[in-house]
This record gives structure tokens, C-alpha cells and sequence, in this order.
């Protein structure tokens, strides 16, 4: 498959930032699931994308580029008539940028990054929280987002009165720090609450997995999980245990019955899913971040 290429796991914030730009812009791409707990990001074929082993890596057809901040930066230029505008044009306006993307980057995340560590991984590993880092981390993160309070009283956003990568640069760490008591840092702080509250509820940070090419059947390539199992259930009827249902009443009946499970079973089990079980995952290999 030729065209846009993630290689990285949907839990890492680092993949995810990628991801966020990608649906941003409207765009098609294709996620290569890269498994943590195995350590393939550490192993052959991945490090020949990536010798140094981290996550995510980037391909948009014979360009290769790792370092997710990087690759936002490349989407954002590449395809700028496309999709939002993440970027703020005019050399003032880049230069604010610049300097927001470098204090996300160096006094931001790593403050956010040990905090999610602390909070989400370790007790998911059964592994004990050290109050006294927390407690530390949470004044330095505290004195970030005061000068993010202050900045917000300027413009709309941390950049300028639109959304730019410097805003999207923050969102996954936020999003799982939402789900920890140092989320009380940011309700602490007005502005930075609606900030937070607007740029975690964009479409593009609802739906960070993309199209995951999940199946080859010679030259036939599919998407979509239920489109996938419609082509099995068909293609290969004579097999196995049948999974359709045949007369014209008996398919209406199972049509209409996959179309339930898909818009009202599934949205409101997969919310559930998320928000008990799969946030756990989110600081997956997170440490140190994974750029």
C-alpha cells in the first residue's frame, strides 16, 4: 500500500499526536501496529525505520521521518492547503509558535510525561506511586500552566486566536492526566480549563486510531472491521461454522441487526471500554517519551 504510513501503537502519545495531526488535515493513512509488550519497536524490520527504537515512525510514500513533534511539523507544511490550518503564518506569528512548541516540548511535557508515569503506568503494573515525585512534579507543572493562564488571557489559543500545532502538541498527555488527580491543575486554572475542555473535545482527539489495513486476501485489500467480516462470512461460506443467515427476511433481519450492534450498541460499549480499561494503557513504554 502506497501513500501515508504510521508505524507506532494507538496508546502511545507520542503515535497519537501524529495521529491527531493526520485527522486534522483529513487524511488518509494507514497505522502499523507496532506491539510494545513484545518489544518490536526494539527488533528488526522497525529498527531499520528507526535505529534508535522509539515510536512512532513515518512514511509518506518514499519520505521517511521519525520524531513525532518532527512529523507534525511536516504534515502541517506539507499538506497546509488541506484540512485545519495548524500553522500561524507571518514571521511574529511563526516565532510565537516556535517558542510555544519549544516550551510544550521541554518544560511541559517532561513535567506531564513523570506524572502520567507515576499515576496511570505504575498502577496499572501493580507497581507503587511515589507521592513525593508527584508532589514535586505537580508544583513544576503548576507553574507551566500559570504561564499558560497568563498567555490564554492574550489569545483564544497558546499560539494565536486559532488552533495550531502547538495546542494539538498537548492533547494526549492531557487527555490521560484528565483521568488523575492532577487534573485539579487544570480546573484550578479558567482559562485553562475551557482551553483544555475545547482542545480535548476536537474531533481529530476522538478518533486518533486511523484505518489499520487489516486484511489481504490476495489483491483484495479491506478496512473496516464489519466490512471484513461480511467478506469472510461470504467468501468463504463453504467453510467452517456459517455465520450468515439466507432468505430475503432472514438477511433483512441480520442487516438490520448489524446495524444496531454498529450505532447503538457499539459506540456506548466502546466509550465504556475506554474510559475503564483502555486509558490504562495509555503510558504504555512512555518513558521517557517517546518524541
Amino acid at each position: 500500500m502506497t501513500g501515508i504510513k504510521v508505524f507506532g501503537h494507538p496508546a502511545s502519545t507520542a503515535t497519537r499526536r501524529v495521529l491527531i495531526a493526520l485527522h486534522e488535515k483529513d487524511l488518509d493513512f494507514e497505522l502499523v501496529h507496532i506491539e510494545l509488550k513484545d518489544g518490536e519497536h526494539k527488533k528488526q524490520p522497525f529498527l531499520s525505520r528507526n535505529p534508535f527504537g522509539k515510536i512512532p515512525a513515518f512514511e509518506d510514500g518514499d519520505f521517511k521521518l521519525v520524531e513525532s513533534r518532527a512529523i507534525t511539523q511536516y504534515i502541517a507544511h506539507e499538506y497546509a492547503e488541506k484540512g485545519n490550518q495548524l500553522l500561524s503564518l507571518g514571521s511574529k506569528s511563526m516565532a510565537i509558535l516556535a517558542m510555544g512548541l519549544e516550551i510544550e516540548a521541554h518544560e511541559f511535557d517532561p513535567v506531564a510525561s513523570k506524572l502520567g508515569w507515576e499515576q496511570t503506568f505504575k498502577n496499572f503494573f501493580g507497581l507503587t506511586t511515589d507521592q513525593t515525585v508527584v508532589e514535586e512534579e505537580e508544583v513544576k507543572l503548576a507553574k507551566v500552566l500559570d504561564n499558560y493562564e497568563a498567555r490564554l488571557g492574550q489569545s483564544k489559543y497558546l499560539a494565536c486566536d486559532h488552533f495550531t500545532l502547538v495546542d494539538l502538541h498537548h492533547i494526549p498527555v492531557i487527555q490521560y492526566l484528565l483521568g488523575t488527580p492532577t487534573k485539579k491543575l487544570f480546573d484550578e486554572r479558567p482559562r485553562v480549563s475551557a482551553w483544555v475542555a475545547d482542545i480535548t473535545s476536537r474531533p481529530s482527539s476522538q478518533k486518533p486510531f486511523g484505518k489499520i489495513l487489516a486484511l489481504e486476501d490476495g489483491d483484495l485489500k479491506l478496512f473496516e472491521s464489519r466490512v471484513i467480516t461480511q467478506y469472510i462470512a461470504h467468501a468463504y461460506a463453504d467453510k467452517g461454522n456459517q455465520l450468515l443467515s439466507f432468505g430475503t427476511k432472514n438477511m433483512a433481519v441480520m442487516a438490520m441487526g448489524i446495524e444496531i450492534e454498529a450505532h447503538e450498541f457499539e459506540p456506548v460499549a466502546s466509550k465504556l471500554g475506554w474510559e475503564k480499561i483502555y486509558k490504562l494503557f495509555t503510558w504504555i513504554d512512555h518513558r521517557p517519551s517517546h518524541c
